[in-house]
């Protein structure tokens, strides 16, 4: 798929506004080299998805989770780069509820990168997310935003779960350029930090 428009993928209401179930896209490619380098890649602000075995390169913005989405054993790569100014990532959310990101490889790489996952309490609180399984890197200035940054109108995530990822050093020692994660609270509103590690020494990684 050789994405050309705002958003590449968005899945939207039924004529009689109900979201379609059981929505899955399997097995795809998004190439967004002839879209323009703030394009985004997967948007659907209405209706959930999930998105499995995928390749996403050649884009410039983060693929977006809203409400019931799960985006999973796939391959995201953020590397296109330009005059907008937009913050950048490889899968991340500005606020929703009930979304999962598992066992992906998430990268993003070059100027206006934020992190590879990057979670803001923008438009509503950032709850119920479980980030599972994967490998993230970046040279953003972290590696994950975790839904609890406190200049965000919603600073107070909920139920957000990292669980078993692991952090590369490919860009910076740190993973992101000061550190793995940044704007989480473990430990409180249902938030949980365990079993994630550095990937290229398996040695724990702390929320800290």
């Amino acid at each position: 798929m050789n994405g050309t428009g705002t958003y590449m993928i968005q899945v939207l209401k039924k004529s009689d506004g109900t979201c379609p179930r059981n929505v899955r896209i399997e097995y795809t490619e998004i190439n967004g080299t002839n879209a323009a380098e703030n394009d985004i890649p997967l948007y659907s602000p209405d209706c959930g998805y999930v998105f499995d075995h995928g390749y996403i390169h050649n884009v410039g913005r983060t693929s977006r989770l809203v409400n019931d989405t799960t985006i999973s054993n796939s391959y995201v790569f953020s590397n296109r780069t330009g005059s907008s100014g937009a913050h950048r990532g490889a899968v991340g959310t500005n606020g929703g509820n009930n979304n999962q990101i598992i066992n992906n490889v998430l990268m993003c790489e070059g100027v206006g990168c934020s992190a590879a996952i990057p979670m803001y309490g923008d438009f509503m609180p950032v709850t119920g997310l479980l980030v599972q399984h994967n490998l993230l890197a970046t040279t953003g200035s972290y590696c994950a935003y975790g839904g609890s940054v406190d200049s965000k109108p919603y600073p107070n995530g909920s139920n957000i779960r990292f669980i078993d990822n692991h952090f590369s050093t490919r860009y910076f020692p740190t993973c992101g350029r000061y550190g793995p994660i940044t704007g989480f609270d473990n430990g409180v509103r249902g938030n949980v930090w365990t079993g994630n590690v550095w990937h290229e020494t398996g040695r724990a990684a702390s929320a800290n």
